[in-house]
């Protein structure tokens, strides 16, 4: 009876080890904790461990040096171990586009597997497949197939969360009004309509037959609002949309996975609603 008492209290720790935690909303306990992590928006706080990450973060920002040596220690991290990883490229006309494979298991060496394709961030402008190799190889090992896209609009629409968190006197939440600017400038060229479903997809005539998405935001994010509207949209549509929005959480926040556990969360939220598709 005691080992099955024991084998049962095993199976439920490690069962709550793996589930997902839903994203719950954030206040501090105490009126000098909400006074220590109020954000310019009312009755939203950054989560401690968060608001120590972006202070170090806008530190580094001032420090170009000090910011080009972070991305090489990233890079130097531990990485979650893969069966086998290859570096290749994938050629469109005279253009080679580098790839980094992860075949995080030995069901993923065979023939017929499920794929995940990630985009990562920077804006078309920063980032490289060794900035976010610890972050995606730890995806790899907990998910199977996926889809990441940074951005829904290029459109200069005012959101609550782009004047709260974009044009925060005191901090910078990541992402700036310049950098974001510069992204779209970058990005365009010489197209000048803003609101194309191809650039814009929060522009696009949606129809139910997309398929199922999962949408993660954090709360503390310049492109936040753009998250919630976009689903909002595609739910309209009659598609099947989930929306999780991790509160106290920064821009990018699921590529620090080594200190917010709600990244970690969300990983298995991604993992969860593809085993469910």
């Amino acid at each position: 009876m005691k080992r099955i008492i024991v084998s049962l209290i095993i199976s439920l720790l490690v069962l709550s080890f793996n589930l997902a935690q839903k994203p719950e909303k954030y206040i501090p306990k105490t009126t000098r904790k909400q006074e220590k992590c109020a954000t310019a928006e009312p009755g939203t706080y950054l989560k401690p461990l968060a608001l120590t990450l972006l202070n170090k973060m806008n530190q580094l920002m001032d420090d170009s040096a000090a910011l080009k040596k972070s991305y090489k220690r990233i890079g130097r991290l531990p990485s979650s171990p893969q069966k086998k990883v290859v570096d290749t490229v994938i050629c469109f006309n005279d253009l080679e586009v580098p790839i980094r494979i992860y075949y995080p298991k030995r069901v993923s060496l065979q023939g017929n597997q499920p794929l995940t394709l990630y985009f990562h961030g920077g804006g078309f402008l920063f980032g490289s497949v060794e900035s976010y190799h610890v972050m995606v190889s730890k995806l790899a090992r907990i998910c199977g197939q996926v889809l990441l896209y940074p951005g829904v609009t290029f459109m200069d629409i005012p959101y609550p969360s782009m004047t709260y968190f974009l044009r925060d006197p005191v901090r910078q939440y990541v992402l700036s009004e310049d950098f974001l600017r510069r992204v779209r400038t970058e990005y365009m060229g010489s197209e000048a309509d803003y609101s194309h479903p191809y650039i814009s997809p929060l522009e696009a005539t949606l129809s139910k037959d997309l398929a199922p998405a999962l949408i993660i935001a954090a709360e503390c994010d310049p492109l936040r609002d753009g998250g919630r509207l976009y689903a909002e949209k595609l739910r309209a549509a009659g598609v099947d949309v989930s929306y999780l929005e991790y509160s106290g959480m920064i821009h990018a926040f699921m590529s620090f996975h080594m200190i917010l556990s709600d990244a970690m969360d969300a990983m298995k939220e991604v993992r969860d609603f593809l085993w469910r598709n």
